[in-house]
């Protein structure tokens, strides 16, 4: 006799909520949660490299710019897929954003080091 068949349905139920749990886990450790560890430590070489006089002004401009790339991201996406997104137009998006970290990369390796004096 199948093993279902003999099952309750709750125990069913119950199964395939685990198992619905277990794929968003795993969708969940695999890509969002690499990017939430990597933002606590860019806000703080952000805010190391302020005077301390600038340390407010600071954090709410690398607020401001981390929303607005958010918000650009999402529209660029919207715009570049449109309401048919087919596969050519997620090799297009693929490809900017590909070139988009590279020129963050070129963009980053070129900005001075350390602390900005205090006067």
């Amino acid at each position: 006799m199948d093993e279902a068949a003999e099952r309750p349905p709750y125990m069913l139920m119950i199964d395939e909520y685990f198992t619905v749990y277990q794929r968003r886990r795993r969708r969940l450790v695999s890509g969002k949660a690499p990017v939430g560890l990597a933002g606590a430590p860019v806000q703080t070489a952000a805010m190391e490299a302020a005077r301390a006089d600038e340390a407010g002004q600071a954090a709410g401009l690398f607020s401001t710019m981390r929303y607005l790339g958010s918000i650009l991201g999402a529209a660029g996406m919207a715009a570049i897929l449109g309401s048919a997104a087919d596969e050519a137009a997620f090799r297009v998006l693929f490809a900017l954003l590909v070139l988009a970290a590279g020129a963050s990369a070129v963009a980053s390796s070129r900005l001075p080091g350390g602390r900005v004096p205090s006067p």
